[in-house]
């Protein structure tokens, strides 16, 4: 049996796609610029997440569908682990590969205690979390975030994390 390194860089993280809950009136500009995802694969996650405009041209060339590529292929492969770590007062639920869940509950804190180095754009994770005030428009949507280099997601939204699982039945 061969044994494949897990490759995390935490301090790598730099493209964190945040996820909305969907909204059929909202603009559909943020899927028009996640290019590679194919007809199906959209249909198969319009009801569970979509897209918030990062405004970075890095979310708009397939980023984010190579990590959800990869959550799946893990996921499929009996790799994959789901966790809950409280950041003031709040769960928040994680899906990650197998072996990597301290990192990840690391990072989350990390990102909870304002910690933004090398992020590409805002997480709004704080505000989420009530631990500063808001000014983004879509606050009240923003449900998760899936880290597009490492390959994970975390959620402030059990319901969405939950329909996010149903997307990897082998999990």
């Amino acid at each position: 049996m061969s044994s494949k390194k897990i490759s995390f860089d935490p301090n790598g993280v730099r493209l964190i796609q945040r996820l909305v809950e969907p909204s059929y009136h909202s603009d559909s500009t943020a899927w028009s610029r996640v290019r590679g995802l194919t007809r199906e694969q959209k249909e198969a996650i319009s009801d569970v997440f979509a897209f918030d405009y990062m405004g970075n041209s890095e979310f708009e060339f397939g980023e984010p569908k190579k990590a959800l590529n990869d959550i799946a292929k893990y996921s499929n492969n009996s790799k994959g682990r789901t966790g809950l770590i409280e950041i003031s007062n709040t769960p928040l639920f994680y899906l990650c590969h197998r072996g990597v869940e301290e990192i990840v509950e690391n990072t989350i804190q990390r990102f909870s205690n304002n910690d933004r180095t090398g992020l590409a754009e805002p997480l709004y994770l704080r505000e989420k979390l009530g631990l500063e005030e808001s000014f983004h428009p879509e606050i009240d949507r923003l449900s998760g975030w899936l880290d597009c280099g490492n390959n994970w997601a975390f959620f402030a939204n059990e319901k969405m994390f939950q329909r996010f699982k149903k997307l990897f039945p082998r999990l």
